[in-house]
């Protein structure tokens, strides 16, 4: 029996309740719940179906919510080393390093040139500011695609890279631009690898459980 949109929201609205929070987890266990109710041969009500399966979703649930600050780290480390290999990333960091340079012999204060230096890497934060600010917090389903938590866990990362890092080192090398020109350029990079993660990810899903679109995408 092929489950009617109805179906597939009380389905969603069942795991949400019981705390499976994660959307990219929820929908791969309702593309597995849907498979498997249609494929019943003898069909029993949908609630006592659901109602027997919670303990093995809430176990799948748990393990994969677990796994998943570890598998952010991967992917972002994985998306790091691919945007080295592109020659795109050299030409920018060239461009980025000339720019700097000829900025370098202006009278620019020590400051002027810290804050010249961090606006590559803020472009980054605010770009992840937006999304968490536009696909954490409004109400509408398609908007909060992935869950706020997710994006924290996602960009903090970087930043925890970054800053963390910084705080251990001592006060010559953050006053060495010789040292701070590749370390910002290395945070940024890291930041920018998390922000392709995050659109590679939330187009996977996409791809991965295409009967969202049929079902739960609301007009």
């Amino acid at each position: 029996m092929k489950l009617v949109k109805r179906d597939i929201l009380n389905i969603d609205e069942c795991l949400k309740l019981n705390n499976i929070k994660y959307i990219d987890v929820r929908y791969e266990l309702i593309d597995h719940l849907v498979s498997e109710y249609e494929a019943m041969e003898i069909y029993q009500h949908l609630d006592s179906f659901l109602s027997e399966r919670m303990a093995w979703c809430k176990e799948i649930a748990r393990k994969k919510q677990k796994s998943i600050p570890r598998r952010l780290q991967k992917m972002v480390g994985k998306m790091f080393f691919t945007v080295l290999k592109k020659p795109k990333t050299w030409l920018c960091v060239v461009l980025v390093g000339a720019i700097f340079y000829v900025l370098s012999g202006q009278q620019f204060s020590r400051g002027t040139m810290r804050y010249i230096l961090l606006s590559p890497l803020l472009a980054c934060v605010l770009v992840q500011l937006y999304y968490m600010a536009s696909l954490g917090f409004k109400s509408n389903w398609t908007n909060k695609f992935l869950a706020l938590n997710y994006l924290v866990n996602l960009f903090a990362l970087p930043h925890f890279f970054l800053w963390g890092i910084a705080g251990w080192l001592p006060k010559e090398l953050l006053n060495n631009y010789y040292f701070m020109v590749p370390y910002i350029l290395i945070g940024t990079l890291v930041n920018y690898a998390a922000i392709l993660v995050f659109l590679k990810r939330r187009m996977g899903i996409w791809e991965e459980y295409r009967f969202i679109k049929d079902y739960m995408v609301y007009n």
